[in-house]
């Protein structure tokens, strides 16, 4: 049925994206809204984005991408079956196909993706995390490109990118009525590990995403990890307030290599401003790390072919302006040869990285 022939009320609307909840299913209700389906997770990611978030500000296509494949009716069925972890680690295969999740039913699967699509996200990880750690730096000199100085962002100016891109498997967010039931906690790793069949070579993925997801937040920190859209949208809008947007970069166009830089625009107008950063984790659900970050500026920066000039990417710039808690380690001290307080620290946003401002 089209958009145009279908003649619900607001009310008659509501009503359908409540069933998402729930497993009544009411016949010949279903009408298609725009292009999606009222009674899936993506429409519902839109109507809470649009409820909690200022009126005119779009969602993140990125984010709207990464929403639950599956329909009212599944996550009626899974809700139930997830109150009884013996149950849902019997139907584990089933639910990770129908969700999109990473679901790793033996230690070599689980092998080959750490070896051929973690390391270099997880070395880039570890850079990202220790920005105010007070650790010794144990990984040796960045990346070329991974730090750089914020009098650098100038058209123009040719300068070396690091790779963007985010090799982590594919997966979608969980509704948050499952992921809410599915254990989540250090306490709780053997429980975890029995619902996804998970021995003891794989079980530390299970820990190393715990153990971060558990870390004590710095002085001025606020932090959390999300595992639903519904749960990145309210950390984010209790952070920023409710006029936000998600800046991301467009592609991985330019890794590994020297890049032109185009036309420069500063989030906020180039002012101080607060961010809310959001990284992937592995873990079998899609799982963000979120945090806030105080004193930064951020910049829309142009990707520009330094042979043809033609742009080939949207990047997204941001400038730690106050370092002076930085660890002395610091890799970034490393490539730029400053020490902690003594100048600012620039990075890229990488492929899947969200970096929430204040909307203009």
């Amino acid at each position: 049925m089209s958009s145009t022939s279908c003649a619900a009320s607001s009310s008659q609307l509501q009503l359908m994206l409540s069933l998402f909840f729930v497993s009544i299913i009411i016949p010949n209700v279903i009408c298609v809204i725009g292009d999606e389906n009222p009674l899936t997770a993506k429409a519902y990611a839109l109507s809470y984005w649009e409820k909690h978030v200022t009126a005119g500000l779009p969602i993140s296509n990125m984010l709207m991408e990464k929403a639950s494949p599956l329909t009212s009716a599944q996550v009626a069925e899974y809700g139930k079956i997830v109150d009884d972890p013996k149950v849902l680690s019997e139907r584990l295969p089933e639910f990770c196909a129908q969700a999109n999740l990473m679901c790793f039913l033996n230690s070599a699967d689980y092998q080959r993706t750490l070896s051929s699509a973690m390391v270099d996200d997880l070395e880039y990880q570890h850079y990202q995390s220790q920005y105010t750690s007070g650790s010794d730096n144990q990984w040796g000199p960045p990346p070329p490109g991974m730090f750089f100085r914020e009098a650098m962002l100038k058209p123009g100016t040719l300068i070396t990118m690091q790779d963007l891109t985010d090799k982590l498997p594919i997966r979608s967010f969980l509704p948050r009525p499952l992921v809410s039931k599915i254990p989540f906690a250090s306490q709780k790793l053997s429980e975890i590990k029995n619902i996804f069949h998970a021995g003891d070579d794989i079980s530390s993925m299970f820990k190393g995403a715990l153990d971060l997801c558990e870390l004590q937040a710095i002085d001025g920190e606020t932090k959390q990890c999300v595992a639903s859209i519904e749960d990145m949208i309210d950390f984010v809008t209790f952070v920023l307030g409710k006029n936000v947007v998600a800046q991301t970069v467009d592609n991985t166009a330019g890794s590994n290599s020297n890049v032109l830089l185009g036309n420069i625009k500063g989030i906020n107008g180039g002012k101080l401003t607060n961010l809310v950063s959001c990284h992937q984790q592995l873990y079998p659900y899609l799982l963000y790390y979120c945090h806030s970050i105080t004193n930064t500026r951020v910049y829309e920066v142009d990707i520009l072919d330094p042979k043809t000039k033609f742009k080939i990417n949207h990047g997204i710039a941001i400038c730690h302006e106050d370092t002076a808690s930085f660890s002395p380690h610091h890799p970034a001290f490393v490539a730029l040869g400053t020490s902690p307080g003594k100048s600012e620290v620039c990075h890229w946003s990488s492929q899947n990285d969200f970096s929430w401002v204040i909307a203009d």
